[in-house]
């Protein structure tokens, strides 16, 4: 990634060091109420932790999953301009052809009856697990 040319002129009241979700929220709000800052960052795309890449086709998540809306994140991207559209997260776990979908903490039991059907040898310790 190439820096920016600036003057040694230029001046800016903030600089926000990372841009991972916490550094371009402060850095957008920041902006939006006429503070001149400068955003910098060490990879060569933004994201952080909700970043992506493209490898062969096919888009992975370079860092967590999936984040929850704890009731803050979907109306501050609103309250910052920002339309995106999210779907809820879920977890597939397969064993051979058995598949369990976790949606809801409810759900770990169909996955211990699942690993109890696939190793019926197993089945006191699974259950002992969960």
């Amino acid at each position: 990634m190439t820096a920016p040319t600036t003057s040694r002129s230029e001046h800016y009241d903030v600089v926000v060091v990372g841009a991972g979700i916490a550094g371009i929220t402060a850095a957008c709000y920041l902006g939006r109420s006429g503070i001149r800052t400068l955003l910098l960052e060490k990879e060569d795309k933004p994201g952080g932790l909700v970043g992506s890449f493209i490898h062969e086709g096919f888009t992975f998540d370079s860092g967590i999953r999936a984040f929850e809306n704890s009731g803050i994140v979907y109306p501050m991207l609103r309250d910052l301009g920002i339309d995106i559209h999210a779907c809820k997260s879920t977890v597939s776990v397969g064993i051979a052809s058995h598949m369990v979908k976790i949606t809801v903490q409810e759900d770990i039991g169909s996955y211990a009856d699942m690993l109890s059907a696939v190793f019926p040898n197993l089945k006191t310790y699974v259950h002992e697990l969960f």
